[in-house]
């Protein structure tokens, strides 16, 4: 499991601390299963699970399928790469509040909205609050 660890790290553009202190684990943890020495816990699992619910299970632990998943089947890396962006800048939008809060909602009324070159859009991302997600494609003419 170290080499999926180690994947997930690279893919995630976490060092082995931030790793840590994200998923609320103890930093040697980390560096002892990186380096082999030991085997990650139950808790870890459930630690990581929790707070990485698109990572497949049964990738980090047999190495089998792909490493991110969805209901709707599995994540680019673009949209895995927004998610993580979505979740490490809740702090600075906000940064009172604790990450696990949710970011306040501001309503943009259609007058606010300009576009001005739709060729140039490549997809929309609507992000709800229960953790789904809808990715909207400008028509092509």
């Amino acid at each position: 499991m170290k080499e999926q660890l180690s994947k997930l790290l690279s893919y995630l553009g976490l060092t082995s601390t931030r790793f840590a202190d994200a998923i609320g684990v103890q930093r040697s943890g980390i560096s002892h299963i990186l380096s082999g020495r030991n085997q990650p816990s139950y808790e870890f699992i459930v630690k990581l699970a929790k707070k990485y619910p698109q990572i497949s299970l049964e990738w980090l632990m047999l190495g089998q399928g792909a490493m991110i998943k969805s209901q709707q089947g599995v994540l680019s890396e673009q949209q895995l790469l927004f998610q993580e962006s979505m979740e490490i800048n809740k702090d600075k939008i906000n940064p009172n509040k604790s990450s696990t809060k949710s970011i306040p909602e501001q309503t943009i009324q259609p007058e606010q909205i300009k576009v001005t070159n739709v060729n140039s859009i490549q997809q929309v991302i609507l992000i709800y609050q229960d953790g789904t997600f809808k990715l909207l494609h400008p028509a092509k003419d």
